[in-house]
């Protein structure tokens, strides 16, 4: 299954606090904002806005604040 991948507000460089939203995926069928696991700093976004990604995907990085 694949799907189209949105950017959120958050830009990498920035802090993050955890359930914070942070890009939004959709699909055929739903569409899903996908939230800030944990608190941090976001490092890299792996795909652009448009995008199709694969269901498994890693499509951002957050590293750990401090």
């Amino acid at each position: 299954m694949k799907s189209e991948f949105f950017v959120g507000s958050s830009r990498r460089g920035a802090e993050v606090k955890k359930g914070e939203g942070l890009l939004e995926v959709e699909t055929d069928k739903v569409n899903v904002e996908i939230e800030a696991p944990d608190d941090g700093v976001l490092k890299e976004i792996k795909a652009r806005e448009g995008d199709f990604v694969k269901f498994s995907a890693v499509v951002a990085l957050i590293e750990k604040a401090g």
